[in-house]
């Protein structure tokens, strides 16, 4: 995807079991955020079937400890609000380092506001 793109409408469930869909976020900026948590399975619990995984061809080979394995990318898509046409794509930030990476986002956020 790249920005402008129009992001196609998914549905997962939250931290709490309730079903979320990007089109429920249609008014405001949405940040999604693939985020494989170290060692454990965590980055497929709102993505079980792992289908926006595939969509966004997030399974990548990654190096753990000298061995070449398969896991998620960590990646954070910033999508825009509905503006009659559909939520597209602002930016996308590839190899997130999670060190500052919410500051980036939320600056980058408020600069897109003033635009």
């Amino acid at each position: 995807m790249n920005p402008g793109d129009i992001v196609e409408n998914f549905t997962l469930q939250n931290q709490d079991g309730k079903d979320v869909s990007l089109s429920d976020f249609k008014d405001s900026p949405v940040v999604l955020f693939f985020y494989p948590r170290a060692d454990t399975p965590g980055c497929t619990i709102a993505d079980p079937d792992m289908v926006l995984i595939n969509r966004y061809d997030l399974i990548k080979p990654k190096n753990m400890y000298g061995k070449l394995v398969k896991g998620v990318k960590r990646t954070t898509y910033l999508i825009g609000p509905d503006t009659g046409k559909g939520q597209r794509l602002i930016h996308t930030f590839e190899e997130v380092k999670p060190e500052g990476h919410a500051e980036e986002v939320l600056a980058l956020l408020k600069a897109n506001q003033k635009a």
